[in-house]
This record gives structure tokens, C-alpha cells and sequence, in this order.
């Protein structure tokens, strides 16, 4: 194969493997640190929609059990789902629920999507969170997961059974739903929707542009080395070659040029040199009529 055709497709191969490898690791570095960034705003969320839960619960049900009222806005959940979807109300994208196997509240009934989170975390008792993306209506969206596990024993006040909750609740819900909880059960999540297809899009942008400017660079790069490969190495050995072959068979080079290429090739093509003045003699011996006669003469 010819030398400059191996060099330069050597090259290229370098240049297209580090291309590669290089825009595979600057897409995966920057989606990282994309998804890393969705998580935080999506857990930044989840905390504030868990302290309207808290508040719900410390503050108001205590009240409810003494005056024996009901009124849905005391109940945790629909305060949390009501108060973040005041505050997202111009943000459609951005999404707080509650869905539960056995909800009181039909609208808490779960999406197969979020059944199939609900299943896990009660598959898993050690599972606390689960993070990921969500393909919803064409748009890429990123969900945040986190179980509802019964730990306080006041929830089953309204939900162990039909008889010990709320008369008014079950007037408003009924006696089916809601019921049959038990402590430690994992009833439902927390599930908190954010936006993830134009932060992932401007990472695939960023890394485009990376790449077009890593691309410029191994061009110029590519052209360079090969220019100096040329310049520098093969057509020095091209021309030694040359010269070792009519060395070889004794022909005259013709006047030598200048040597080019670097020290090594210089020294390679000065020994060459040497080579072919010494062939030259050798050769010259070896005619008739040339030899050294003096070892005849007295």
C-alpha cells in the first residue's frame, strides 16, 4: 500500500475515533449534569409540597378532631396538590400528585404509569426515591417518586374503616374507597412532574456546537500532520528508496541534492551515500583491465 495513503488513513481513523469518543463523552457528561440539575429543582419542589403536608398535619387536623368537622383543605394530600397547583398555574409542565391504589378521592386513582411506581416501592420497602424520565403526549418529562408509607396512626382515623372515619367524609366519598389501610403500608406516592425536553435539547445543541469546533480543530490538525509527514518523512524515504535501488544496480544518482527530512533521515541518506561510492569502486575492481596489477611487477 502506498505510504502516504496508509499515514493519512491512519490519521483519519485517529481523528474519527477521537470525535467518537470525545462527542460520546461530552453528551454524556453535560446530560448528566442536565439531569442532575432537573433532579434538584424537582427535589427543591417535593420539599416544599412534603412541608405543606406537615403543616397540614400538625396544624389543622388536630382542630378538625376536636370540633369534628370535615372539610376537605384539611386533608394533607388535597392541601399539598392544591396549593402547588396554585403556584405552577402558568407552568402546565409542572405537575404535583398524590395517587394512591385505594384513594379516597377518585381523582387520586392512578395512571398505569404511576401504578407501576406505586408496585415497586411496595415491593421495595428500602426504596425511598426513585428519579427518571417519562415520555407523556410527545414531551419528554422528568418525575420524581417518593412513597406514602403509613407511619402515623392518625391517618387510619379516617381510613382503617367506614365506621371510624369521618361521618361527613364518608357522606361526601363514601364507604368503599379510603379504607383498609394498615401501618407501615406503602398506600401510594408522592409523584412531582417537572420539564426535562428543553434543558435536554439545549445539552444536545451545546454538544453540536462542541463537536463542530472539535471537528474545525482535527481537521486543521489532520491537514497539518499530514502535510509534515509528507513533507518531512515520506518523500525523503521516497527518494532514498530510489537512490538505494539504483545504488543497488550501479547506475549514477546523478548529482545529489540537498538532503531534507529530519536527522534521522539525513544520517540514513548519507550512509546510503557511502554505500553506493563504495559499490562504485568495488564495481569498478571487478572490470577487465582495472584490477591492481602490482603484485606482478618486480
Amino acid at each position: 500500500m502506498d505510504v502516504t495513503r496508509l499515514i493519512r488513513r491512519t490519521l483519519a481513523s485517529v481523528v474519527v475515533l477521537a470525535l467518537l469518543v470525545g462527542g460520546g463523552g461530552m453528551w454524556w457528561a453535560l446530560r448528566a449534569q442536565a439531569l442532575a440539575s432537573i433532579q434538584d429543582e424537582a427535589r427543591t419542589l417535593l420539599v416544599t409540597a412534603t412541608a405543606i403536608r406537615s403543616y397540614t398535619t400538625q396544624e389543622v387536623l388536630p382542630h378538625l378532631d376536636r370540633n369534628g368537622l370535615f372539610q376537605p383543605a384539611s386533608i394533607p394530600s388535597f392541601a399539598a396538590q392544591s396549593v402547588f397547583a396554585r403556584v405552577t398555574d402558568d407552568q402546565a409542565r409542572y405537575s404535583y400528585r398524590e395517587p394512591t391504589l385505594n384513594p379516597t378521592n377518585p381523582i387520586d386513582l392512578p395512571t398505569e404509569f404511576e401504578a407501576g411506581l406505586i408496585r415497586s416501592f411496595r415491593a421495595d420497602a428500602s426504596l425511598t426515591e426513585q428519579f427518571g424520565l417519562h415520555m407523556q403526549d410527545g414531551t419528554q418529562l422528568a418525575y420524581l417518586a417518593r412513597p406514602i408509607r403509613i407511619s402515623d396512626e392518625s391517618c387510619l382515623s379516617c381510613h382503617s374503616t367506614s365506621e371510624a372515619a369521618p361521618a361527613a367524609m364518608v357522606e361526601r366519598y363514601g364507604r368503599v374507597n379510603g379504607f383498609g389501610w394498615q401501618m407501615g403500608e406503602t398506600v401510594g406516592i408522592q409523584l412531582l412532574i417537572v420539564p426535562a425536553d428543553r434543558e435536554l435539547q439545549n445539552t444536545n445543541e451545546l454538544v453540536l456546537i462542541l463537536l463542530a469546533g472539535l471537528a474545525a480543530l482535527f481537521a486543521l490538525t489532520y491537514f497539518a500532520l499530514s502535510s509534515a509527514l509528507q513533507s518531512n518523512i515520506v518523500e525523503p524515504l521516497q527518494a532514498l528508496s530510489k537512490r538505494a535501488e539504483e545504488a543497488s544496480l550501479g547506475l549514477d544518482s546523478g548529482p545529489e541534492d540537498e538532503d531534507t527530512g529530519s536527522e534521522e533521515i539525513r544520517s540514513l541518506s548519507i550512509a546510503i551515500r557511502r554505500l553506493a561510492i563504495s559499490m562504485k569502486r568495488a564495481l569498478a575492481r571487478l572490470q577487465p583491465g582495472t584490477n591492481d596489477q602490482s603484485g606482478d611487477e618486480k
